[in-house]
This record gives structure tokens, sequence and C-alpha cells, in this order.
């Protein structure tokens, strides 16, 4: 999806991104409500367990992008 939208409209890219983020935010909450109301015990520790594994994720996804948006800068000024 990030390909095709660099390709058609990389000035985009950034808002795209955020709409991405903020979704995957918003279900993320939405999956440990629903948990949270579901199971009534050990709410703590899922939600704890949840959040590093979110950030963790954040972290890598977030060097991803990074090193997506450097591959296509170089790619981009090595062809004109």
């Amino acid at each position: 999806m990030f390909g095709y939208c660099y390709r058609v409209s990389p000035q985009k890219m950034v808002a795209v991104y955020l709409v991405v983020k903020v979704t995957k935010m918003m279900l993320s909450i939405l999956i440990m409500s629903v948990y949270a109301v579901a199971v009534a015990h050990q709410v703590l520790s899922f939600i704890g367990t949840y959040m590093v594994f979110y950030i963790i994720f954040l972290i890598f996804e977030t060097r991803f992008f990074f090193h997506f948006e450097i591959k296509h800068k170089s790619n981009r000024y090595k062809y004109k």
C-alpha cells in the first residue's frame, strides 16, 4: 500500500502514514477494551503485555519506514 501511494503521490506519504498509525492505535484500544469487558480477570497483565508488544512493533515499523523512505529517495535521485 505504501509503495503504491509513494508512486502515485509521494507528497501524501506523511498523511497516509499518520492515518495508518492513528487507525492502528484506535483498533488496539478497541481490542483492549473488548478484552477488558469480555474477560474480567488479569486485565492489567494483558494490557501491559499488549502495550509492550505494541511499542516494540512500533519501533520496528518506524525503522522500516525510515529505511523505506531513504531507499526511495536514493532511487529517485539516481534515475533523474
